[in-house]
């Protein structure tokens, strides 16, 4: 049923203002009618009109005047402009308004058409800018994916991913509370991988079944759910449901074809979320499916392959291994070894300023002055935030230190002009195997600790730990 439309009349004629009322008011429309020109003002405050029609001669003002103060409210709604002397200067004027224009004496047959017509013309002011709202949103939402799209590009591990993906979600929706969810499918649980807005504690030992509480019912309907208020939402649990911490919310599930990965829950904002909202959040968990299955991808293939993608040097899982081993071996024979772990200095604002390619380049320069200063028995392999590792078999760790200072020094004189990028250097640390080395993960944190104090001495540095 079409809402019924709202006349404003403006003419200190009180029988014109009423023959006019009474022909429009034969076509169904609401009348609002006033005599002065600060009475119009004023209603077009109060209330929404299709069409004013007002006097060009009023006792108050100029009637152009007042069409001029009534458009600085409403600038949607159609003026005609009523006269019994249309001469030059208020055609001009109507037509730089944009006013329709009736002569005076009015006529019920004109009088109607052109009210038809400014009604129609309001309609199609309205619906373009709804349109054109609707095209800017759809392009600042392209943008925002395409955006993101790039930066997943590079992600290869699954808690960078919901990082990222959770800060975005937060800033561009305004919510405080948002999280990404990934389903454990033997145990048909689900647990959080990032998280916005809620306490650490919750994060690290939640774990929500499958079908319980608002995440658990999206996760097995495997349906997009938007809910204005959450208390009226018969899956919800106040003491399960810690994430809902204000009425409204969106909770989407993850899904790669039809498999379930994951959800991710969006709240904690005062508005409630709308049905666009709802869509970006759509797009939002197609992109963390891809991200997902390519990570999956990636670690399948690098737990199977044993090298680097980027710097062809033996991969973590590899380097891992080998260490294991070669403890077991140390054990054995009681033989020695040392594990000396390099990185580069203020990585994160050199790849900043430079870029991630530029980033790249300077890796594996890095990576091919480590691997051709070795032998053929050490074992040279990248670790976890670009750290490149070297296990050195039967080597005690006065020897492991001058390998290390080499290694430093010749990065430290590289000319790295030919390569586009601006000079580097590099920290080392220094570790070797002990009866009290338990593991290979003690002995890699060892390093990593021998590491963060070359770092913390001013980095360009070697650090032995004793």
């Amino acid at each position: 049923m079409n809402e019924r439309k709202r006349i404003l009349i403006v003419d200190d004629n009180i029988h014109l203002l009423k023959n006019i009322k009474d022909i429009l008011k034969v076509e169904g429309y609401e009348i609002v009618a006033v005599e002065k020109g600060h009475l119009a003002v004023e209603k077009v405050e109060q209330l929404n009109f299709d069409v004013a029609l007002i006097d060009v001669m009023l006792p108050d003002m100029d009637g152009l005047k007042a069409v001029e103060e009534i458009k600085e409210i409403d600038n949607d709604i159609s003026i005609v402009i009523m006269s019994g002397h249309i001469d030059t200067r208020i055609s001009i004027e109507a037509m730089k308004l944009g006013c329709h224009i009736v002569p005076k004496p009015i006529d019920p047959h004109q009088l109607r058409m052109i009210v038809k017509s400014a009604i129609r013309e309001k309609i199609l002011v309205v619906e373009n800018k709804i349109t054109t709202e609707y095209l800017k949103e759809q392009k600042r939402t392209l943008e925002v994916i395409l955006e993101l799209s790039n930066q997943l590009h590079y992600v290869d591990n699954l808690k960078e991913l919901g990082d990222i993906l959770v800060e975005k979600l937060s800033l561009i929706l305004k919510a405080n509370i948002v999280s990404m969810m990934l389903v454990n499918n033997k145990k048909k649980q689900l647990h959080i991988l990032a998280a916005k807005g809620l306490d650490q504690e919750i994060i690290n030992n939640y774990c929500g079944k499958i079908g319980e509480g608002v995440a658990g019912w999206v996760a097995k309907k495997k349906e997009l759910t938007l809910v204005p208020d959450v208390e009226h939402f018969p899956y919800f649990q106040k003491e399960n449901d810690f994430k809902y911490l204000s009425k409204s919310f969106i909770s989407a599930p993850i899904l790669y074809k039809s498999s379930l990965l994951g959800v991710i829950n969006v709240s904690g904002r005062v508005e409630v979320f709308t049905a666009t909202d709802a869509k970006f959040v759509s797009l939002i968990t197609n992109l963390a499916s891809l991200s997902v299955k390519n990570i999956e991808l990636i670690t399948y293939i690098s737990e199977t392959k044993e090298t680097d993608f980027l710097t062809n040097l033996f991969n973590e899982f590899y380097f891992k291994r080998c260490l294991n081993s070669e403890i077991k071996r140390a054990y054995r024979y009681e033989s020695s070894f040392s594990l000396v772990g390099f990185n580069i200095d203020n990585f994160e604002e050199y790849e900043k300023t430079h870029g991630k390619l530029a980033s790249e380049i300077l890796i594996k320069i890095i990576a091919g002055v480590v691997k051709g200063n070795t032998r053929d028995v050490d074992v040279v392999s990248m670790g976890r935030e670009n750290d490149i590792f070297v296990i050195l078999p039967q080597t005690e760790k006065d020897r492991a230190f001058f390998f290390a200072e080499k290694i430093r020094e010749k990065v430290q004189n590289i000319n790295f002009s030919q390569e586009g990028i601006s000079s580097a250097t590099i920290s080392a640390g220094v570790t070797s195997f002990s009866k009290e080395t338990k593991n290979e993960e003690e002995m890699i944190n060892q390093c990593l600790k021998a590491l963060a104090q070359a770092k913390k001495d001013g980095g360009n540095n070697t650090y032995l730990l004793k």
